[in-house]
């Protein structure tokens, strides 16, 4: 990320960590560790003006002490996804980066896509439930989605009117939507609803599309 204040580098190192000192390399120097929460609530106050404008996890990569630092702290400790120890993580490219958590956004990805159909089918028993593009189309207008599940692969064309979709009928009608599922997800999040997409086929006796409702 960039803006916000990040990359965030901490300060020059303090003079006192040139001075090795009696316990120099058995024990953390107290200077350090201050400095080190310092500059993780630097951190926590940058990383809540960037959270203002999204709603995904974010997965924290570094030593233990570090993690547990600026999590236990955190005013964004809700936010907080995987924890991956890895020392040196700073110095990678954004690939390689990638690479280290891949395993942890994998393993979150999966439980949240688990979770978001468990809420599924309460929804489904409590009546609060809905299907299908046009259904969704017209609860999303009303600011009624909690929870949207769309399917990876699922895309549509059709017409947006106030409260319904109207099918293309040709797909050089100057108002048809190439994928209106995009829209959808659009107008849903600014709504504040949960968005989670889903693999292939799991929603397929629901149109592809599902919503659970607030009221």
């Amino acid at each position: 990320m960039t803006g916000f204040g990040f990359p965030a580098k901490p300060g020059l190192p303090d003079p006192q960590d040139a001075e090795p000192g009696a316990n120099f390399g058995t024990q953390p120097s107290p200077y350090r560790e201050e400095r080190l929460r310092q500059y993780l609530r630097d951190v926590d106050d940058k990383l809540a003006e960037a959270l203002r404008t999204g709603k995904g996890p974010v997965h924290v990569v570094g030593t233990a002490n570090q993690i547990n630092t600026l999590v236990e702290r955190s005013r964004n400790k809700e936010r907080v996804g995987e924890r991956v120890e890895r020392a040196g993580a700073d110095k990678l490219t954004g690939h390689l980066l990638l690479d280290v958590i891949r395993p942890a956004r994998e393993k979150y990805t999966a439980e949240q896509r688990r979770a978001a159909l468990d809420r599924l089918g309460e929804g489904i028993g409590q009546r609060r439930f809905a299907a299908g593009t046009d259904e969704i189309w017209q609860n999303v207008q009303e600011g009624r989605v909690h929870l949207l599940l769309v399917e990876d692969g699922f895309q549509v064309s059709a017409i947006p009117e106030a409260t319904h979709l109207r099918p293309a009928a040709s797909p050089e009608d100057p108002d048809v939507e190439d994928d209106i599922v995009d829209t959808l997800v659009e107008t849903a999040l600014g709504t504040g609803a949960d968005v989670v997409f889903v693999p292939d086929d799991a929603l397929a006796e629901h149109g592809r599309i599902a919503a659970v409702l607030r009221y």
